[in-house]
């Protein structure tokens, strides 16, 4: 918070001068800092990007076959197949 009122003050009492004149009262650190946010959230994009855009679904699929007793009907030997794969 500090900066960003020291860079108001001087923006309200730079009006006239050169942009170079101006840059030069500005906190360099703050220079800095920002330059850094803004490269290290360029590169996590580059990172990030390619991940999502590459990206597809696959399917695996598994044969089984059960063994259905005589007392076992379609509809719970089917059931009894999902609980065993």
């Amino acid at each position: 918070m500090k900066h960003i009122s020291t860079i108001t003050a001087h923006a309200c009492h730079c009006e006239g001068q050169s942009p170079e004149a101006i840059s030069e009262k500005v906190p360099q650190s703050l220079f800095w800092q920002t330059m850094l946010a803004v490269c290290v959230s360029f590169f996590a994009m580059i990172l990030l990007l390619p991940c999502f855009a590459f990206a597809e679904v696959k399917i695996f699929e598994k044969e089984y076959t059960y063994q259905a007793s005589e007392i076992d009907s379609k509809v719970t030997s089917r059931a009894i197949a999902v609980e065993q794969v």
